[in-house]
């Protein structure tokens, strides 16, 4: 919110799973913009089995570098200009600094089956929490901050970078977009499943932290990334 000062309004969920949010603010400390102040449409696409699963994941993960570019509507923070058209996505690639594995490069990693994201990317937050979390209560799924996360329990993968609209019509417009988008990357419309595979991590990022400031604005130049929608550079 625009206005909102969660130093002074954060106020924790005090119902059920308060233990969770509690665990959340003693690690993390939550009087912050990127914990408090998230207002944010959470977009599930679902998967059917291992092979889904890895396709899909790599269709979302060519997409959500330019989410922003459509979606950012959060450029003012406690009543000022931040200097990002979506601050909301700026903060929240920072909360959980204690713990950098927690949210990666919000981008994330290059694994396309259950048993590497449980064993490699999963795995590797929990044994880098766990110190601060000995009784386990955040070591599940959810913890993963990554612009998308993968929804074992639920057959889904779930899309967290798009901010909140004016009205809900424009939310399920830009959710449409987003949508379609990824449809066309799984129907191989521009390259084909192993070329969007091979996309860079941190050069995605660095496309994130791009749209993340300037949105529409942002210069793309990471060339393969433009030919996975098509656009060749050289033209």
């Amino acid at each position: 919110h625009p206005w909102m000062d969660p130093h002074k309004e954060l106020k924790l969920w005090p119902h059920d799973a308060s233990p969770i949010y509690e665990a959340f603010n003693r690690i993390f400390s939550c009087q912050g913009h990127g914990w408090a102040n998230l207002q944010s449409v959470h977009l599930n696409l679902p998967f059917a089995d291992d092979e889904e699963f890895g396709r899909l994941h790599a269709d979302i993960r060519a997409v959500l570098p330019l989410v922003p570019a459509i979606a950012a509507a959060s450029p003012v923070v406690e009543g000022k200009l931040s200097g990002f058209k979506d601050t909301r996505i700026d903060v929240y690639r920072t909360n959980a600094r204690r713990v950098p594995s927690v949210s990666g490069h919000a981008i994330p990693e290059p694994v396309y089956t259950r048993k590497a994201y449980e064993g490699e990317l999963l795995a590797g937050i929990y044994r880098d929490i766990a110190p601060l979390d000995p009784d386990g209560t955040l070591q599940y799924e959810w913890l993963n901050a990554r612009g998308c996360i993968a929804r074992f329990d639920r057959g889904s993968i779930e899309v967290r970078l798009l901010d909140i609209q004016e009205c809900p019509k424009a939310d399920l417009a830009i959710v449409a977009v987003i949508v379609e988008a990824v449809r066309a990357l799984a129907d191989e419309r521009w390259i084909n499943q192993q070329a969007l595979r091979s996309l860079d991590m941190l050069a995605m990022a660095d496309v994130l932290t791009r749209t993340t400031r300037d949105a529409e604005a942002a210069q793309v130049t990471y060339a393969p990334l433009l030919r996975a929608f098509g656009i060749n550079k050289d033209t």
